[in-house]
């Protein structure tokens, strides 16, 4: 999990497979904020939340093995994709040591939070 300290959109969550017979490791499952283009290809998913997923037709080409990636309405902040993330690989316990995504505060301003005379 790496996320950007100045401009926390550009995150990325991964899950990675390092292989003990062989060096380097496998890029699973990211699930990436809008970072912008990518390798000057500006018809790509990295302008908006995006996830990328590891098939075998990329790792049997030689590519990387996430490449691509595909847009997502599934989350729009870190904290959502972090807890769609654990849910999507199956992270048991996920409540005991992510609390806080689970009980995640509603979108509401500081005016309507306010305490009500």
């Amino acid at each position: 999990m790496r996320i950007n300290e100045t401009f926390r959109e550009n995150f990325s969550i991964g899950l990675t497979h390092s292989p003990s017979d062989e060096p380097g490791e496998l890029c699973l499952l990211r699930f990436n904020g809008p970072h912008g283009e990518f390798l000057g290809a500006p018809n790509t998913p990295h302008f908006v939340y995006h996830i990328h997923r590891a098939t075998s037709e990329s790792i049997l080409a030689g590519f990387r093995p996430e490449r691509g990636g595909k847009a997502t309405s599934l989350y729009a902040s870190y904290d959502q994709a972090l807890y769609h993330f654990l849910n999507t690989v199956n992270v048991e316990n996920m409540q005991e040591f992510f609390a806080d995504l689970i009980q995640m505060d509603l979108a509401f301003n500081q005016e309507q939070n306010r305490e009500l005379p």
